[in-house]
């Protein structure tokens, strides 16, 4: 997971490992590009939130894809996903997660993306 607010990261994770998921968290994009370079043989799904400083989720998605070209990602924004819909047209098969989220659509999103890297 990947975003650059630490609370969100922190109850996300609660989320999801409560749910039996394992969860690398990264605060920004050279940390999760270096995270995932890592670990990306055991990385399923990467939630990535589009708009953060310096490196924003487009470009992080890209390099993600050229180390792992099927990765599952679903982009979290508070941005609807009309507003973010360039990259959605070029991407059809990443997922969309709106933000603020609740805990069952945060878990059926990526319970969706980890059927869908199967």
């Amino acid at each position: 997971m990947v975003d650059d607010q630490q609370t969100l990261l922190s109850v996300a994770e609660d989320m999801l490992t409560a749910r039996g998921m394992e969860v690398l968290l990264a605060d920004n994009g050279p940390q999760a590009i270096d995270l995932f370079q890592a670990h990306h043989d055991e990385i399923n799904v990467v939630l990535l939130d589009f708009k953060m400083p310096n490196m924003n989720g487009a470009e992080i998605f890209t390099k993600l894809r050229e180390i792992k070209p099927d990765v599952q990602v679903v982009i979290s924004s508070g941005y609807s996903e009309e507003e973010t819909s360039d990259f959605f047209s070029k991407n059809p098969d990443v997922l969309f997660l709106q933000k603020p989220y609740r805990f069952h659509t945060l878990v059926e999103t990526i319970a969706t993306a980890l059927a869908q890297s199967h």
